[in-house]
């Protein structure tokens, strides 16, 4: 078990590592810059068709949930669909197509992504007495004895398809991009961003901008300083993140920890915040400045081992361990929700907060015959795979499609 556990992890790792490999050569031979010049044009931020297809079914004013991905599935689809020029940002997997009365094209392949989660298992100790393995009981709140439980973290991996792989499914109507920002008219769900910012923000720089912990406080320049208002937005949310890892907000060791300018530490936290930047953009449609994110990332990707300039160490960083891209969004997620929950949604009615975001198309059409109503939603997604990180690990074995 214990080594079928170990390659489980391996295998996981190894995706990981592939998809970082891919990120630090594109950005180094500056692949990326060809991505996003035909990427302005077409819904960016990764949606699961599943509960696109679930909310669909809701009955009227019922609670529905987010079809968005998070995270590092959401860098990791994110980056994919630029790299394909795929047009439709919608994903799902092999039977979900199939259950749509669609199917994936012969020789397609997909891409594997992660949902993590926590599991209850009892908890079992060695009697002192007589040696045997036993129960560990302990006392709940009414007096009783009870079998200790403890969380045991597991991972599902599933292989999901772009939507223009599929065939069956109608592709979605192109909209033109347009920047949720008009100079002329400022965007409220920044706006609301930077009046409600937790650390105090002083427009009082001339050049750079940054995030003073000891004082918790920002300081940037003023926005007419800056090339246009998303680029002044990117900057200001990039700061705001740096702030949500205070002791009394999120606590990352970035941010509460004395880190050495040019450090690993240093590093991981400025990644932290770009990325967090980057998703509050793609939430509220605010253009991502392509050019400015990835010639940030560009000088990470450098890999040398200096400690002369910060940004030099993010491929070292990453090639030593792959799975810190996937921390890093992960952190960078819960940053973001940090900001929209506590700053940009703060004190808002439902209806204004639905009023924030930039409106995308959410009606699935089948051309396949089906019905989108007569689907079957509610039964479990199978995984590929499950492995538990605490306990015994699955023997599934990965599919070879997809």
């Amino acid at each position: 078990m214990a080594e079928n556990k170990a390659n489980s992890y391996e295998k996981l790792t190894q995706h990981r590592q592939e998809f970082v490999d891919q990120i630090i050569n594109d950005v180094t031979t500056g692949k990326l810059f060809e991505w996003s010049s035909q990427h302005c044009g077409i819904p960016i931020r990764p949606k699961s068709l599943r509960a696109m297809v679930k909310n669909q079914q809701a009955r009227e004013g019922t609670q529905k949930e987010s079809p968005y991905y998070h995270g590092y599935n959401a860098i990791k689809l994110f980056m994919i669909a630029m790299e394909k020029n795929y047009p439709d940002n919608r994903w799902c997997t092999y039977n979900f197509a199939k259950k749509l009365g669609a199917h994936v094209r012969k020789g397609e392949k997909g891409v594997l992504i992660e949902k993590w989660g926590t599991i209850q298992k009892p908890v079992y100790k060695i009697d002192p007495d007589t040696q045997q393995i036993v129960p560990d009981m302990i006392q709940d709140k009414d007096g009783n004895m009870v079998q200790k439980m403890k969380n045991v973290p597991y991972v599902d991996y599933f292989v999901v398809f772009n939507v223009s792989q599929i065939e069956g499914i109608e592709p979605e109507k192109q909209k033109e991009f347009v920047s949720h920002v008009d100079e002329n008219e400022p965007n409220q769900a920044m706006e609301l961003m930077i009046q409600n910012s937790e650390a105090k923000i002083v427009f009082d720089q001339s050049r750079s901008n940054e995030y003073d912990p000891a004082k918790d406080e920002i300081h940037v320049m003023e926005r007419h300083k800056f090339e246009d208002l998303p680029a002044f937005y990117g900057t200001v949310a990039h700061e705001i993140g740096h702030s949500t890892g205070a002791a009394d907000r999120l606590d990352r060791s970035g941010i509460t920890k004395p880190n050495k300018f040019g450090s690993v530490e240093y590093a991981k936290e400025e990644l932290r915040a770009e990325l967090t930047a980057m998703f509050l953009q793609m939430e509220y449609g605010v253009q991502l400045n392509y050019k400015n994110h990835i010639a940030y990332l560009q000088n990470w990707s450098k890999g040398l081992k200096k400690e002369e300039d910060v940004y030099e160490q993010w491929g070292e960083i990453l090639r030593g361990d792959p799975n810190e891209l996937a921390k890093a969004a992960n952190d960078a997620d819960k940053a973001s929700q940090y900001i929209i929950s506590r700053m940009i949604e703060k004190d808002l009615t439902k209806e204004q907060i639905e009023a924030l975001k930039p409106k995308e198309e959410q009606k699935v059409t089948l051309t396949s015959g089906k019905k989108v109503e007569e689907i079957d939603v509610d039964s479990k997604q199978e995984p590929v795979r499950t492995l538990q990180l605490g306990g015994n690990s699955s023997k599934k074995k990965f599919r070879k499609r997809g």
